[in-house]
């Protein structure tokens, strides 16, 4: 039955595309061979008039509507506008080597690189990070990583790097951490452009 009607959607589709005629007629009766097999391209049909034995399905004509004016460009932009914020997860983890590598790529490019602020799980919140991993904030021209104490475990060492460093870029972010047997760090994060 769903391939029945898929065909028959398909088929509307193409007589509709196709036809010059105004209106789209179906068959009132349809015998339904033994098989259960329909078809439509004699069942459905694109005329000026339905005949006596066919039911208007469509005015072809409503279809076609006027040309509109220019709209506003879309939402995608080649940089994050100024003051706009986005918001995302993250989790690294490893059993061995002792090493994790986890990268976050922003849907959008920043103008500028960010500067990162890490609010750990026993701080509450930072005047550029007033937010939380649930509920992520970030001050322009700031990149902040949330961390809450069930996201993290058996982790040494934590590299965001600083200052030149390639950790952050105006694209996204690389995190590296290390760590014992099994370990793992996450949390939210946001970032807002400047």
């Amino acid at each position: 039955m769903i391939r029945a009607i898929s065909t028959m959607l398909i088929v509307l589709l193409v007589l509709i595309s196709c036809a010059s005629a105004q209106e789209l007629c179906v068959k009132n009766r349809i015998k339904v061979p033994k098989n259960g097999r329909i078809n439509f391209k004699k069942v459905i049909s694109v005329a000026e008039a339905c005949a006596r034995n066919q039911t208007k399905l469509l005015n072809t004509a409503v279809l076609v509507g006027n040309i509109g004016l220019q709209g506003e460009p879309g939402p995608l932009v080649q940089t994050l506008p100024s003051g706009a914020t986005l918001r995302g997860e993250f989790r690294v983890g490893a059993q061995s080597p002792d090493k994790a590598h986890g990268f976050i790529s922003f849907p959008f490019p920043l103008e500028t690189t960010p500067t990162i602020v890490w609010v750990p799980q026993e701080q509450s919140s930072n005047p550029n990070c007033p937010g939380s991993a649930a509920d992520p904030e970030a001050a322009p021209g700031f990149f902040c990583l949330y961390t809450p104490p069930a996201y993290t475990s058996n982790w040494t060492t934590i590299e965001f790097g600083s200052g030149s460093s390639q950790n952050i870029t105006r694209f996204g972010f690389r995190l590296k951490i290390t760590g014992s047997g099994d370990f793992y760090f996450g949390g939210g994060w946001a970032v807002t452009a400047p």
